[in-house]
């Protein structure tokens, strides 16, 4: 008998439930706390790939923040409130579907800059 079927023949008749302990409402954390916090997050390090990258001699590549990002500071704050107000924004969204995806969208665009910072970095 293969080893499947013993454990089915032994288990027959027993009702296994797991603990109550384990049920865990993950959206109630996703949806309080990574969501509203994924688009600052994106944007904090689209701030500090973008100060790594100036500290090795690049330049800002998008000329809308050129100004801003040769002060760190005000560049910091800039993106920071770019990452509140689209979180603000995602959070106004009532349908969970288009809050996930508008979340997405907004973390990408702080990430992808990021990620972009990155791999300029480690190509040269």
């Amino acid at each position: 008998m293969p080893i499947l079927a013993s454990v089915r023949t032994v288990l027959d008749g027993y009702n296994i439930e797991a603990p109550k302990k384990l049920k865990v409402k993950d959206s109630d954390f996703v949806d309080r706390v990574l969501l509203p916090a994924a688009p600052v997050f994106g944007q904090l390090a689209d701030v500090a790939s973008t100060a790594v990258a100036m500290n090795h001699g690049f330049v800002e590549g998008n000329p809308a923040v050129k100004a801003l990002s040769k002060n760190l500071p005000l560049f910091a704050a800039v993106k920071v409130a770019v990452g509140v107000a689209t979180a603000v924004a995602v959070h106004k969204i009532e349908n969970k579907g288009h809050k996930r995806i508008a979340s997405a969208l907004g973390t990408l665009a702080g990430l992808l800059p990021a990620a972009s910072n990155t791999i300029k970095l480690i190509r040269e």
